[in-house]
Protein backbone atom coordinates (compact mmCIF):
# COMPACT_ATOMS: atom_id res chain seq x y z
CA UNK A 1 0.00 0.00 0.00
CA UNK A 2 1.41 3.37 -0.94
CA UNK A 3 0.06 6.64 0.39
CA UNK A 4 0.18 9.47 -2.12
CA UNK A 5 -0.49 13.05 -1.10
CA UNK A 6 0.66 14.54 -4.41
CA UNK A 7 -0.58 13.46 -7.84
CA UNK A 8 -2.72 10.60 -9.10
CA UNK A 9 -0.66 8.76 -11.70
CA UNK A 10 -2.07 7.47 -15.01
CA UNK A 11 -3.05 3.76 -15.14
CA UNK A 12 -2.88 3.44 -11.33
CA UNK A 13 -5.67 2.46 -8.93
CA UNK A 14 -6.49 4.50 -5.82
CA UNK A 15 -8.79 4.57 -2.85
CA UNK A 16 -9.83 8.24 -2.81
CA UNK A 17 -11.65 9.55 0.24
CA UNK A 18 -12.20 12.66 2.33
CA UNK A 19 -14.40 14.23 4.98
CA UNK A 20 -15.81 17.64 5.80
CA UNK A 21 -14.14 20.15 8.06
CA UNK A 22 -15.19 19.88 11.69
CA UNK A 23 -18.71 18.74 12.48
CA UNK A 24 -20.38 20.05 9.33
CA UNK A 25 -22.33 17.82 6.97
CA UNK A 26 -21.40 16.97 3.41
CA UNK A 27 -24.98 16.13 2.42
CA UNK A 28 -28.18 17.69 3.78
CA UNK A 29 -30.71 16.03 1.48
CA UNK A 30 -31.05 13.32 -1.15
CA UNK A 31 -30.75 16.04 -3.78
CA UNK A 32 -27.28 16.86 -2.43
CA UNK A 33 -26.16 13.23 -2.83
CA UNK A 34 -27.39 13.16 -6.42
CA UNK A 35 -25.83 16.52 -7.24
CA UNK A 36 -22.49 15.32 -5.84
CA UNK A 37 -22.60 12.26 -8.12
CA UNK A 38 -23.50 14.40 -11.14
CA UNK A 39 -20.56 16.73 -10.49
CA UNK A 40 -18.32 13.69 -9.99
CA UNK A 41 -19.43 12.34 -13.34
CA UNK A 42 -18.78 15.69 -14.99
CA UNK A 43 -15.26 16.22 -13.68
CA UNK A 44 -13.83 12.79 -12.89
CA UNK A 45 -15.22 10.47 -15.57
CA UNK A 46 -13.04 12.08 -18.28
CA UNK A 47 -9.89 11.19 -16.32
CA UNK A 48 -10.70 8.08 -14.26
CA UNK A 49 -12.75 4.88 -14.24
CA UNK A 50 -14.80 4.19 -11.13
CA UNK A 51 -15.22 0.76 -9.57
CA UNK A 52 -17.16 1.40 -6.36
CA UNK A 53 -18.17 4.28 -4.11
CA UNK A 54 -20.00 5.15 -0.91
CA UNK A 55 -21.31 8.56 0.15
CA UNK A 56 -21.82 9.13 3.87
CA UNK A 57 -23.34 12.16 5.64
CA UNK A 58 -19.92 13.70 6.35
CA UNK A 59 -17.46 11.84 4.11
CA UNK A 60 -17.09 9.79 0.91
CA UNK A 61 -15.09 6.92 -0.59
CA UNK A 62 -14.26 6.07 -4.22
CA UNK A 63 -12.19 3.27 -5.71
CA UNK A 64 -10.87 4.44 -9.07
CA UNK A 65 -8.37 3.71 -11.80
CA UNK A 66 -6.83 6.75 -13.43
CA UNK A 67 -7.06 6.54 -17.22
CA UNK A 68 -3.98 6.05 -19.38
CA UNK A 69 -1.71 8.91 -20.33
CA UNK A 70 -2.96 8.79 -23.93
CA UNK A 71 -6.63 8.79 -22.90
CA UNK A 72 -6.07 11.84 -20.73
CA UNK A 73 -4.10 13.58 -23.47
CA UNK A 74 -6.97 13.00 -25.89
CA UNK A 75 -9.13 15.14 -23.65
CA UNK A 76 -7.65 18.16 -25.41
CA UNK A 77 -10.50 20.64 -24.99
CA UNK A 78 -10.66 20.28 -21.21
CA UNK A 79 -6.86 20.22 -21.01
CA UNK A 80 -6.59 23.52 -22.85
CA UNK A 81 -9.19 25.09 -20.58
CA UNK A 82 -7.21 24.00 -17.55
CA UNK A 83 -4.00 25.36 -19.03
CA UNK A 84 -2.14 22.10 -18.45
CA UNK A 85 0.49 20.80 -20.85
CA UNK A 86 0.16 17.31 -22.33
CA UNK A 87 3.17 16.08 -20.34
CA UNK A 88 1.41 16.83 -17.06
CA UNK A 89 -1.41 14.28 -17.06
CA UNK A 90 -1.18 13.58 -13.32
CA UNK A 91 -1.38 17.28 -12.54
CA UNK A 92 -4.44 17.57 -14.73
CA UNK A 93 -6.16 14.70 -12.91
CA UNK A 94 -5.54 16.37 -9.56
CA UNK A 95 -6.87 19.64 -10.97
CA UNK A 96 -10.07 17.89 -12.05
CA UNK A 97 -10.57 16.65 -8.49
CA UNK A 98 -9.92 20.15 -7.18
CA UNK A 99 -12.49 21.62 -9.56
CA UNK A 100 -14.98 18.94 -8.54
CA UNK A 101 -14.58 19.66 -4.83
CA UNK A 102 -14.64 23.42 -5.33
CA UNK A 103 -17.79 23.28 -7.42
CA UNK A 104 -19.65 21.18 -4.87
CA UNK A 105 -18.38 23.30 -1.97
CA UNK A 106 -19.67 26.48 -3.58
CA UNK A 107 -23.11 24.94 -4.03
CA UNK A 108 -23.32 23.77 -0.40
CA UNK A 109 -22.00 27.07 0.94
CA UNK A 110 -24.69 28.90 -1.00
CA UNK A 111 -27.40 26.47 0.12
CA UNK A 112 -26.40 26.57 3.80
CA UNK A 113 -25.35 30.23 3.98
CA UNK A 114 -21.88 29.20 5.10
CA UNK A 115 -18.36 30.37 4.28
CA UNK A 116 -14.95 28.77 4.12
CA UNK A 117 -13.64 25.34 3.21
CA UNK A 118 -16.02 22.40 3.20
CA UNK A 119 -13.51 19.57 2.69
CA UNK A 120 -10.37 18.69 4.60
CA UNK A 121 -7.21 19.34 2.60
CA UNK A 122 -5.52 17.70 0.89
CA UNK A 123 -8.01 15.00 -0.09
CA UNK A 124 -6.78 11.53 0.81
CA UNK A 125 -5.64 8.94 -1.67
CA UNK A 126 -3.98 5.54 -1.22
CA UNK A 127 -2.55 3.61 -4.13
CA UNK A 128 -3.67 0.00 -4.50
CA UNK A 129 -0.77 -2.41 -4.93
CA UNK A 130 -2.39 -5.87 -4.86
CA UNK A 131 -5.59 -7.67 -5.80
CA UNK A 132 -6.12 -8.75 -2.20
CA UNK A 133 -6.00 -5.14 -1.09
CA UNK A 134 -8.32 -4.17 -3.95
CA UNK A 135 -10.97 -6.65 -2.79
CA UNK A 136 -10.61 -5.50 0.80
CA UNK A 137 -11.12 -1.89 -0.21
CA UNK A 138 -14.30 -2.84 -2.09
CA UNK A 139 -15.60 -4.58 1.03
CA UNK A 140 -14.57 -1.74 3.29
CA UNK A 141 -16.20 0.94 1.14
CA UNK A 142 -19.50 -0.90 0.78
CA UNK A 143 -19.52 -1.79 4.50
CA UNK A 144 -18.91 1.80 5.62
CA UNK A 145 -22.59 2.43 6.53
CA UNK A 146 -22.50 -0.73 8.67
CA UNK A 147 -19.23 0.31 10.28
CA UNK A 148 -20.72 3.69 11.23
CA UNK A 149 -23.98 2.23 12.51
CA UNK A 150 -26.33 3.52 9.83
CA UNK A 151 -27.42 0.11 8.56
CA UNK A 152 -27.13 -3.55 9.45
CA UNK A 153 -26.21 -4.64 5.93
CA UNK A 154 -24.36 -2.97 3.04
CA UNK A 155 -27.33 -3.45 0.71
CA UNK A 156 -29.51 -1.23 2.92
CA UNK A 157 -27.54 1.96 2.22
CA UNK A 158 -28.95 3.90 -0.72
CA UNK A 159 -25.93 6.01 -1.57
CA UNK A 160 -23.31 3.42 -2.48
CA UNK A 161 -22.49 1.34 -5.53
CA UNK A 162 -23.40 -1.98 -3.88
CA UNK A 163 -26.94 -2.18 -5.27
CA UNK A 164 -25.81 -0.84 -8.65
CA UNK A 165 -23.47 -3.81 -8.94
CA UNK A 166 -25.90 -6.45 -7.68
CA UNK A 167 -28.78 -5.17 -9.82
CA UNK A 168 -26.97 -5.63 -13.15
CA UNK A 169 -26.79 -1.91 -13.91
CA UNK A 170 -23.45 -0.16 -14.31
CA UNK A 171 -24.28 3.56 -13.88
CA UNK A 172 -20.86 4.28 -15.33
CA UNK A 173 -19.12 1.81 -12.99
CA UNK A 174 -16.67 -0.93 -14.02
CA UNK A 175 -19.19 -3.45 -12.68
CA UNK A 176 -17.99 -6.55 -14.53
CA UNK A 177 -14.41 -6.08 -13.36
CA UNK A 178 -15.49 -5.75 -9.75
CA UNK A 179 -17.51 -8.96 -9.93
CA UNK A 180 -14.57 -10.79 -11.54
CA UNK A 181 -12.41 -9.89 -8.52
CA UNK A 182 -14.83 -11.97 -6.44
CA UNK A 183 -15.18 -14.71 -9.12
CA UNK A 184 -18.94 -14.23 -9.60
CA UNK A 185 -21.93 -12.22 -8.34
CA UNK A 186 -22.97 -14.89 -5.85
CA UNK A 187 -19.57 -14.85 -4.16
CA UNK A 188 -19.57 -11.04 -4.28
CA UNK A 189 -22.78 -10.88 -2.24
CA UNK A 190 -21.81 -13.68 0.16
CA UNK A 191 -18.43 -12.09 0.84
CA UNK A 192 -20.10 -8.80 1.70
CA UNK A 193 -22.62 -10.52 3.97
CA UNK A 194 -19.84 -12.27 5.89
CA UNK A 195 -17.44 -9.31 5.99
CA UNK A 196 -16.16 -8.20 9.38
CA UNK A 197 -16.11 -4.39 9.35
CA UNK A 198 -13.51 -4.38 12.14
CA UNK A 199 -11.05 -6.28 9.96
CA UNK A 200 -9.41 -3.21 8.42
CA UNK A 201 -9.45 -0.80 11.34
CA UNK A 202 -5.66 -0.73 11.39
CA UNK A 203 -5.60 0.68 7.84
CA UNK A 204 -7.13 3.94 9.08
CA UNK A 205 -9.19 4.73 6.01
CA UNK A 206 -11.40 7.34 7.66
Amino acid sequence: MKKNETYLEPSSCYHVYNRVVGSDKLFYSEANYLYFLRKYQEYISPVAETFVYCLMPNHFHFLIRVKTESDIQNNSIERNKAGVKNSQASLYVSKQFSNFFNGYSQAINKQQFRNGSLFSRPFKRKQIDSMEYMRNVVLYIHSNPVNHGYTQYAKEWKFSSYNCITSNTDYGLKRDEVIEWFEDLDNFTKTHENYNVNKLVELEFD
